[in-house]
């Protein structure tokens, strides 16, 4: 009997553990779910031509000056990189596929009828 109760609460103390670590997690998804619609509002408030709440005017006005330091001073900068490692993937992938050709999949309704 002294058995099966040490054993029956070794088991609920593991199920409670994995309970607080699910709840743990669970909350973790809901901040970030909270936090990216945060970032989705902000966003809409920024791209408004016109914004007519104090809120939408003070974010609007934000993004347009962060636009324009990021067009002066940044932006190019960012986007040789992107560039760069566009290219260089693209250029990886063709050396790949010349070294490496791959017989083409044909789907299967394509199958039946090359047979017939």
């Amino acid at each position: 009997m002294n058995e099966q109760y040490a054993e029956t609460t070794n088991a609920v103390e593991v199920n409670e553990t994995v309970l607080e670590e699910l709840n743990k997690q669970t909350e973790e998804a809901i901040q970030t779910m909270v936090e990216t619609e945060a970032q989705k509002e902000f966003m809409r408030y920024a791209f408004l031509k016109e914004p007519k709440t104090p809120i939408g005017k003070l974010v609007a006005g934000a993004w347009r000056k962060f636009k324009e330091w990021w067009d002066m001073h940044k932006r190019k900068e960012v986007e040789e990189k992107t560039r760069e490692s566009v290219l260089g993937k693209l250029a990886e992938l063709k050396k790949e596929t010349k070294e490496h050709p791959r017989t083409p999949v044909v789907p299967k309704k394509h199958r039946e009828t090359e047979l017939e």
